[in-house]
This record gives structure tokens, C-alpha cells and sequence, in this order.
């Protein structure tokens, strides 16, 4: 049987106090290969977001069985999406090219 949980993992404490999190779905259905699905790193980009969601939908009702877990991101950059643009408005930042990161900090 399937099983779906929504977890929100806490990314930053602003300045402001307000903490930044990500919410991550996470379908499951007995052992088998893992994927993850990641969208909206852009804020203009509302159409991945759409989509991750149909998707997510189509793992809910359509009966089809699977074998698995697949987690599901579907706002990457939660800041640019809100204000519905490409960078963040704190720095300019897009989140694109910040990619692999720094394995130091």
C-alpha cells in the first residue's frame, strides 16, 4: 500500500527570525529504486511546479502500482516563486548557478 508523507525541512533562519523551509512529498510503496523530482528552482517557472503536481495526483488516484520511493520538491527557491521572478530579491542569487555548491560551507 502507498504511502505519502509531507515533511518541511527548515533551509535558514532569515534575519528577520522567519525560518525558510522546503516542503518535500514523499510517496512510497514497498522497496525499490528511489528518484527525486525538483522544480520552481526559478520563480517565473510556475509550469514545473504544475506539473510535479500532476504528477504527484497521478501516483495518488490513478491506481497504478509502483515500486519505490519518489520524493517530489515542487518549490526549489521558494523566494523567487513568491515574487514570481527568475533571481531572488535578497541577492540576485539564481539558484541555477550555485550548483554543486561548496563541499566546505
Amino acid at each position: 500500500m502507498m504511502e505519502h508523507a509531507i515533511e518541511r525541512v527548515t533551509v535558514v533562519t532569515m534575519a528577520s527570525g522567519f525560518e525558510l523551509s522546503l516542503t518535500i512529498h514523499t510517496h512510497r510503496n514497498g522497496d525499490g529504486p528511489t528518484v527525486a523530482f525538483s522544480a520552481a528552482i526559478h520563480g517565473d517557472e510556475p509550469s514545473s511546479t504544475e506539473a510535479l503536481r500532476r504528477f504527484a495526483l497521478h501516483l495518488e488516484t490513478s491506481g497504478e502500482e509502483f515500486r519505490g520511493t519518489v520524493h517530489i520538491l515542487p518549490v526549489a527557491n521558494p523566494l523567487a516563486y513568491e515574487t514570481q521572478t527568475r533571481n531572488t530579491v535578497l541577492d540576485a542569487t539564481n539558484l541555477n548557478r550555485v550548483f554543486p555548491g561548496d563541499s566546505d560551507g
